[in-house]
């Protein structure tokens, strides 16, 4: 669970005109005893990939390729 100062922290970030990439899942396994939150990613990358086009998309992408094999390990 995310603390209030954590989240105004990560809300007050700046990327300085670059997209940022934030993802916050359950990975906990007795609460995800199927590993549910590796379709949760899935789904949220696809939807974030729907609403961006080009090389942003592609980017986004390449990002999240890498972060679902880390959560293949997981």
């Amino acid at each position: 669970m995310l603390t209030k100062e954590q989240i105004e922290r990560i809300e007050a970030f700046d990327g300085k005109g670059e997209r940022v990439l934030s993802v916050y899942l359950d990975v906990d396994p007795d609460s995800q005893v199927r590993r549910s939150y590796r379709i949760v990613f899935q789904d949220m990358v696809k939807e974030a990939c729907e609403r961006i086009e080009g090389p942003a998309r592609r980017r986004l992408q390449e990002h999240c390729g890498g972060l679902g094999a880390l959560l293949r390990f997981r």
